[in-house]
């Protein structure tokens, strides 16, 4: 198996590309649920439940595109996160919050980050299939 490198990843906000992006994280979550019963011999027994999910996008800030023009905190948005030109993620999203970063005193690039939580089911999608 080949590993894949990170380069190619980008994230799309509905049909638009979201410039300058330099990282993304989805955590996809189950939620696990046990129990006793008289039938499971002093052992727990484990049923999957709901399924959710959150994530993390950040990127160099653009003047000339800039995150909040595509979206600002509160906002429900149908976020595409790739990982290869050919493989993706898509979920709906509410976009939980949207942060600057801005370091003066060494004069760094200045930096954003928007979190989000999945709305509903996502779907991995292979365009090579």
């Amino acid at each position: 198996m080949a590993a894949v490198s990170g380069q190619y990843g980008t994230v799309h906000i509905g049909s638009s590309e979201l410039l300058e992006v330099n990282f993304w994280s989805m955590s996809r979550k189950t939620n696990v649920h046990q129990y006793a019963t008289n039938n499971t011999s002093g052992h727990k027994k484990t049923v999957a439940g709901t399924k959710s999910g959150s994530g993390t996008i950040r990127g160099v800030y653009d003047p000339d595109d800039p995150p909040d023009d595509h979206f600002v905190d509160g906002d429900d948005v149908t976020l595409k996160l790739y990982t290869t030109a050919a493989k993706y993620i898509e979920a709906d999203s509410t976009i939980e919050n949207l942060d600057y970063e801005v370091e003066i005193d060494e004069g760094e690039v200045v930096g954003w980050e928007a979190g989000f939580v999945t709305d509903g089911a996502w779907v991995l999608t292979n365009l090579q299939s």
